[in-house]
């Protein structure tokens, strides 16, 4: 059985490097695992960030491009509602001059009536 060792002595003992070689691997080993496990996790950071960019982007993208899709709707309606207006205006000013063409034949027809029975 080893005698116990003293607090002061337990202190000393972790603190000094590992006695053999295999440990001594075993040390460098885990520090480089420490060290990989910690850029891995950098890493993963950056990706999170680039990944929150990435959809904060594509929302602003998708955004947009439905502001201007209605925006080009609405512009596609007013045009629409214009060329109802013009085909309707259009419409109204023939009939308007058709039903003036009718009234002045109607009046050449009662002006020589008139004036054919005054001199005929």
């Amino acid at each position: 059985k080893k005698p116990k060792k003293t607090d002061n002595e337990c202190c000393i003992s972790m603190h000094q490097p590992p006695q053999s070689p295999i440990s001594a691997e075993v040390v460098l080993l885990r520090e480089a695992l420490t060290a990989k496990g910690n850029q891995n996790k950098s890493l993963k950071v950056q990706v999170n960030m680039f990944e929150a960019r990435k959809t904060q982007l594509k929302n602003n993208f998708d955004a947009e491009r439905k502001y201007y899709k209605e925006k080009i709707e609405a512009l596609q309606a007013e045009v629409a509602d214009r060329d109802r207006l013009i085909e309707k205006l259009t419409f109204e000013k023939e009939l308007a001059k058709e039903k003036h063409d009718e009234q002045l034949a109607y009046a050449n027809d009662a002006f020589g009536s008139y004036f054919g029975v005054l001199w005929g």
